[in-house]
């Protein structure tokens, strides 16, 4: 079976990285499914094509590292395997197969996330715990792993004997990460983020979506930290729960959760497009909060963040009341809360005020300069508010593998001059986001997510001979678009979209960067590509296997 061969690549890294590590003398490779995961995978002991139960119950050997590649989503359905009383397939093959892991050994197994997670995942940690096996790692795999095969993300997991305090996980891309991944975790070495990988409590990790979820709340509630913070538990007066063949009524200040699908939370019951079987109510305490403000909290994307974070990891998402009413959220005051209500009121009168207007345009042409004029002056102002909006919201989400900061394009701000490795750092993140998945830089914020602006840098190098403020950032503009034609190639323009944009009274350049279908060079010759919150050089096999791995 033809699978995506970046599931080949990234396998073949992973064990290659894992065999620099740790030299391992004997290898098993279990290949029940023609995923071609380990299919690169030479000088091993290869079990294949039929279902070797027996044969490992009865022990063929002792191996320093075992390679499990199983059937995503298949049933434990063979009498032997159901004995174990695992669902899954892959998980029963996993507990059976380190009968034969030596105990200084290491087992890398493709599972389905359902098997190695929530309750399944703890069933099949207690299966391995009995035979004095640990999980000590999980890495997710890119999104299309496995495509066209399954949409079904898997996961690699890592299996030893020996004593853990924390697991580590990671999420896998393709971009050559894994030696430096692997060195982590074989090391002990905690990073600052899951592209390099982190130990964290084993009972604290739910999956990949969840954990990414609450770092991004985290992150977020930076703006609401003098709030007050309460549990939903602290403002609620009553809960109703919606039944089947029961109707709610309105309550005064109170919200309505979805506790199935993805709907959102509303204030008026008559604006819910769901049965009221399928709603939580929640009537609010009216010294705290205002209703409205609270149902307008949960359509912002903080909001939202901590909503997805308590639906159940299913194929249908599901809350539950006990895991709503738990919910933390930070609340303004009911004066603050009063003002934003009102803004959400204008700017509702706004668009049905456009709407109309857009309706008669046909019919009621508008030949009025004047009118015309106000409502590109409108434009422009809703324009800047939204561009600056934009950059605020990507500053605080933070640097990651397709964010990048940097506090000036040219000026090294230690000597106040002109700095070639300045420069350089911006143009490879540039060719790095066009090499591996695209992203954004922004010049003209520090490291720390502070908006310096390029202002001081504009006027130093490219001041208008006039003094016109203006006229400097087009030259700073034009500085920029030459640098991509020097050093990049005119010919990826078309990918690369760039203006200055006024946040707060200072100018940021934001530089937003497709991928690019072929490779691209820096000066010519050197290939660069984002493994992380970092841009990394490739040279030699490594650039080589990239290449092919990911242009056609």
């Amino acid at each position: 079976m033809k699978i995506n061969r970046k599931a080949a690549y990234i396998g073949q890294s992973l064990v290659s990285a894992i065999q620099k590590f740790r030299c391992p003398k004997t290898v098993l490779k279990l290949e029940q499914e023609e995923l071609g995961i380990f299919e690169n995978v030479d000088d091993c002991t290869l079990v294949t094509n039929r279902l070797p139960e027996q044969e490992l119950l009865f022990k063929i050997g002792s191996f320093d590292l075992i390679l499990g590649e199983f059937p995503i989503g298949m049933a434990a359905s063979n009498p032997e395997l159901k004995n174990i009383q695992l669902k899954s397939h892959g998980a029963a093959m996993t507990v059976v197969s380190t009968n034969v892991l030596d105990k200084n050994g290491l087992g890398l197994y493709v599972l389905e996330s359902a098997a190695v997670l929530k309750e399944q995942g703890k069933k099949f940690r207690s299966k391995l715990e009995a035979g004095g096996f640990n999980i000590t790692a999980i890495l997710n795999t890119p999104v299309n792993f496995l495509s066209p095969y399954t949409s079904l993300r898997p996961l690699f997991v890592i299996i030893e004997k020996r004593k853990i305090e924390k697991i580590f996980i990671a999420e896998l891309d393709d971009t050559g990460q894994v030696d430096n991944l692997i060195n982590n975790f074989i090391l002990g070495i905690d990073s600052t983020n899951l592209y390099d990988g982190l130990f964290i409590d084993e009972i604290e990790f739910n999956g990949f979506g969840h954990f990414k979820t609450a770092e991004q709340i985290r992150k977020l509630e930076t703006e609401y930290k003098n709030y007050k913070t309460y549990k939903i538990s602290d403002i609620a007066l009553e809960v109703k729960i919606g039944k089947s063949g029961q109707s709610l009524f309105q309550s005064p200040n109170a919200i309505y959760v979805p506790n199935v699908g993805t709907q959102p939370v509303v204030s008026n019951l008559s604006s819910s497009t769901l049965k009221h079987q399928n709603l939580i109510e929640i009537v609010c305490n009216p010294e705290i909060v205002n209703s409205k403000y609270l149902s307008s909290f949960f359509g912002s994307k903080l909001g939202q963040l901590i909503i997805n974070s308590i639906y159940s990891d299913s194929l249908i998402p599901t809350i539950s009341a006990v895991r709503l009413l738990e919910t933390e959220i930070a609340i303004p005051d009911l004066v603050t809360q009063s003002q934003i209500i009102n803004s959400l009121k204008k700017l509702n009168l706004i668009r049905t005020k456009v709407a109309s207007f857009e309706e008669n345009l046909a019919i009621n042409p508008i030949s009025s300069k004047e009118v015309l004029s106000q409502i590109d002056s409108v434009l422009e102002v809703v324009g800047q508010l939204a561009d600056s909006d934009k950059i605020k919201s990507i500053v605080k989400s933070g640097e990651s593998k397709t964010v990048e900061f940097k506090e000036t394009l040219d000026l090294d701000v230690r000597t106040q001059q002109k700095g070639k490795h300045i420069q350089d750092s911006a143009i490879k993140t540039i060719a790095a986001f066009l090499n591996t998945a695209g992203g954004c830089l922004l010049v003209g914020v520090s490291d720390k997510g502070e908006m310096a602006g390029v202002e001081y840098e504009v006027s130093k190098f490219h001041k208008d001979k006039e003094g016109n403020p203006s006229k400097s950032r087009d030259n700073f503009l034009l500085h920029f678009k030459n640098l991509i034609k020097s050093r990049i190639g005119e010919g990826f323009y078309p990918l690369i979209d760039h203006k200055l944009i006024e946040v707060d009274s200072r100018y940021v350049l934001i530089v937003e960067v497709k991928k690019s279908s072929e490779a691209v060079y820096v000066d010519g010759k050197d290939f660069y590509v984002r493994t992380n919150p970092a841009t990394d050089k490739l040279e030699g096999p490594q650039l080589v296997a990239y290449i092919k791995n990911h242009f056609h």
